[in-house]
């Protein structure tokens, strides 16, 4: 049967490294991960260090950006089963 509809994605796609990097979710594997949360540590040091605010200013946000991604990576290893090994399909 022909339709008009486009298919719809299928779930498992992956979104891309940049995704990774500016997405809410936790990237798919620990080693993206690890890679969005160094390149995001990496511009919010250069964000930083361009607008030079304040020292409250700039402890604050890098509080928070500290939080938010070690958040991510700790959901990552809860919905994503980043300590699980890489052969287990159980």
């Amino acid at each position: 049967m022909n339709t008009t509809h486009p298919s719809r994605p299928s779930p498992a796609r992956d979104r891309g490294v940049l995704m990774d990097i500016i997405g809410f979710a936790p990237a798919p594997t620990l080693s993206r991960e690890l890679f969005a949360l160094v390149v995001n540590a990496a511009l919010i040091a250069v964000v930083l260090a361009v607008l030079q605010p304040p020292l409250l200013g700039t402890i604050v946000v890098a509080a928070i950006m500290a939080v938010w991604l070690l958040g991510r990576l700790a959901a990552g290893f809860a919905v994503r089963g980043y300590a699980r090994p890489a052969g287990s399909t159980r």
